[in-house]
């Protein structure tokens, strides 16, 4: 397989995505040539919520300008990244998977047409964390993620076999890629709209009818699916309500997976309300990937 980049191509194409380079080649199935790394903007000025949501977005809470992932990211993304990180300076450990496919690092085009846009999964926090610095270093952002206190030593590895929990600090004023915070994650999920009482009031991502359930939901599944094969929210993001779980800022994910079969309200992953799944750091599962996030 061709790199991402090869040793030779300068630093003028490092501004270029990752996806324009990789994903859109012409050889690649139609049903990947969607723009997988599009961004929706959640909201140009600073909101406090008047409205609450979960235990994770209370009244009062504030957001700063920030856009989110319209889509799960990818395992062919991931695995393009990653790629190129460990030719750079890089060491992401996680090799991830293709969705629920049981292998670990396989070639996107080992999966044919549709299956290397699935999800990414079976990677943990911080193989995450360490892949958004590469990627902001590719699409010429400053990162996010970094090693020391004074951030002047970027996180580049991923490797806990001499220290299990290595140090991390973010900059919050840095615009590179990064997780999205629980509370960005669910305000945009329900909306980003507290004057909107229908959309907020949902209790998953598009809906709050369990009969339009499908419609929305990659739930009580044998196999994750394609990204963006549901309908979206009413900001147009996709899978938010099932697919994998997400990874969020606080070490856990929200959204649900694959999996998910119905419970009821207030009980069930798909669901806004329902409590996070806690083990994100040290802990990787074919449920679990991410969603990205950048502040303006």
């Amino acid at each position: 397989m061709n790199k991402i980049f090869s040793k030779a191509i300068g630093p003028l194409f490092f501004s270029l995505s990752v996806f324009f380079l990789f994903a859109c080649k012409d050889s690649f199935d139609p049903v990947c040539d969607v723009d997988y790394t599009e961004f929706v903007p959640v909201t140009m000025t600073e909101v406090v919520t008047s409205r609450a949501g979960s235990s994770c977005l209370p009244v009062g809470t504030k957001l700063k300008p920030y856009a989110i992932g319209k889509y799960e990211v990818t395992y062919e993304l991931y695995f393009s990244v990653r790629d190129w990180a460990n030719d750079n300076g890089y060491n992401i450990v996680g090799a991830g998977r293709c969705g629920s496919e049981s292998e670990d690092g396989k070639l996107p085009e080992f999966y044919g047409t549709e299956k290397r846009c699935y999800p990414a999964s079976y990677i943990d926090w911080l193989d995450a964390v360490v892949w958004c610095n590469a990627y902001s270093e590719i699409d010429g952002r400053e990162p996010v993620y970094y090693s020391d206190a004074a951030f002047t030593k970027v996180l580049r590895s991923s490797d806990k076999s001499v220290n299990s929990n290595p140090p991390c600090f973010k900059k919050t004023d840095a615009k590179g890629y990064r997780l999205p915070t629980s509370a960005e994650w669910e305000f945009a999920g329900r909306g980003a709209n507290c004057n909107d009482t229908k959309t907020w009031s949902y209790i998953y991502a598009g809906s709050s009818a369990k009969e339009e359930m499908d419609d929305y939901a990659v739930w009580g599944k044998t196999s994750t699916e394609v990204v963006g094969s549901k309908k979206p929210n009413s900001i147009g993001l996709y899978d938010m309500s099932g697919n994998v779980w997400e990874m969020c800022e606080e070490k856990h994910a929200r959204g649900g997976s694959y999996g998910v079969s119905f419970v009821g309200a207030n009980s069930n992953p798909l669901f806004f309300s329902y409590n996070p799944f806690a083990p994100c750091y040290g802990y990787k599962d074919d449920y679990l990937g991410f969603r990205l996030a950048f502040s303006f």
